[in-house]
């Protein structure tokens, strides 16, 4: 949150102390932040009169376009490594070289049906040779690698009376990580609301 503060226009609270280990003398894990005196767009939207429905409609659509125009240009502000943020300087190694399938052969061979079975392993010992492959095709966004903000739905949105975005918050599953990761703004439905359940809405 504090590099997001301080090195993007995206509006979050200041944290004035924070500890994840539990051992600052406190006696459990805690963040302490700055209080933002606003309503979570969720709980603003929720009203039906037709005025302020117009007038949330415009605000939704214009913070949608500051938040794509922001994913796009995060890129600028990234780490050049991905992982952690701050505060650590870890490493992540690819995995693929020396990854094993989580069950043994038999294991498989007897949960799988014997028509199947000699296809399901030839699929799986063949899955990490085919991610290489495809992996080696890719020839854009070799870095640095944007953050990712896995969380933004209207409930992580403070606004004001007047629909105006304050802050954005729920910061700690962000991460620094490949560009095939991004995805598009959680409001952002492509499913017709009739079609769809309560879980982006």
């Amino acid at each position: 949150m504090s590099a997001v503060r301080a090195k993007s226009p995206v509006p979050v609270p200041r944290v004035f102390a924070h500890d994840a280990t539990g051992e600052s003398g406190v006696g459990a894990a805690f963040m302490l932040l700055e209080f933002v005196p606003g309503d979570t767009a969720m709980d603003s939207f929720v009203d039906g009169r037709l005025t302020k429905a117009k007038r949330l409609l415009s605000s939704r659509t214009s913070s949608m376009q500051r938040s794509l125009r922001f994913n796009w240009r995060w890129h600028r502000y990234a780490s050049p490594k991905i992982g952690a943020i701050v505060l650590r300087d870890g490493e992540f190694d690819a995995w693929a070289n020396t990854a094993k399938f989580f069950y043994k052969e038999a294991t498989i061979r007897k949960r799988t049906p014997p028509d199947l079975v000699d296809e399901v392993l030839a699929t799986i010992s063949s899955f990490p040779s085919k991610v290489r492959e495809l992996a080696g095709r890719f020839q854009f966004h070799n870095g640095p690698p944007p953050l990712i903000y896995t969380d933004l739905y209207s409930s992580n949105v403070i606004i004001d009376t007047d629909y105006n975005v304050l802050s954005v918050i729920d910061w700690e599953n962000a991460f620094v990580g490949p560009w095939e990761l991004v995805e598009f703004n959680k409001m952002l439905s492509m499913v017709p609301p009739e079609m769809d359940g309560p879980l982006f809405q």
